[in-house]
């Protein structure tokens, strides 16, 4: 996992390379709460707290924040 979080823009890379579905888990904090949405897919992913983050066998997901300009354009 990597987050780019800054003042402007905001941006999660999840990556699983399980054969098996799996989850990501987000600590308290380690991002903002409030929904998230998956640029590659548009599903919204829901923020609260500690969280996890569900991913399918060998995928990814690319988060940004709902009203992001790169949601706006996709």
């Amino acid at each position: 996992a990597h987050a780019r979080i800054d003042e402007d823009a905001s941006a999660v890379f999840l990556l699983s390379t399980s054969p098996a579905e799996t989850s990501f888990e987000l600590e308290a904090g380690a991002i903002a709460d409030g929904t998230w949405i998956d640029v590659t897919t548009g599903a919204q992913v829901e923020i609260a707290g500690a969280s996890s983050v569900p991913l399918d066998p060998m995928s990814f997901r690319v988060l940004v924040p709902a009203g992001d300009p790169c949601v706006d354009s996709w």
